[in-house]
């Protein structure tokens, strides 16, 4: 199925094998958090108007997120592996136990998003 999510149709868009693109997931993320942010009243720029080293990061934390999921079944853990992915790249100091309830919802809401569509795309199988 291909996914219209970036505004086209292209073949390549689509997943038909496993493992799921780095690339297409650090998009997927970072369309999520556009959504987010529109949602909260704020812009937030496209991934191809994103800065090397903000895209760097996502590009870091989508790889983080094929490797996790060719390991692990769907289900819970996911949130958790994308916030160290992030921690990880970042630096910071915040461990997943620490953060404030809303935020673990919020992350594992998102998680929950990104885990639909690799089952819908094929990608986690």
């Amino acid at each position: 199925m291909t996914d219209t999510f970036f505004g086209d149709f292209d073949v390549e868009d689509a997943y038909d094998t496993v493992p799921a693109d780095p690339g297409q997931v650090a998009r997927k993320l970072h369309g999520y958090r556009i959504l987010i942010e529109r949602l909260a009243g704020r812009e937030l720029a496209s991934f191809d108007d994103l800065g090397a080293d903000e895209r760097g990061d996502l590009e870091f934390v989508g790889q983080r997120i094929v490797n996790w999921v060719h390991e692990h079944q769907p289900g819970d853990g996911l949130a958790e592996a994308i916030h160290e992915a992030g921690r990880l790249r970042r630096g910071g100091t915040d461990e997943w136990d620490d953060l404030p309830d809303a935020h673990k919802r919020f992350a594992i809401e998102l998680a929950l998003l990104i885990t639909a569509w690799l089952l819908r795309q094929g990608a986690w199988r």
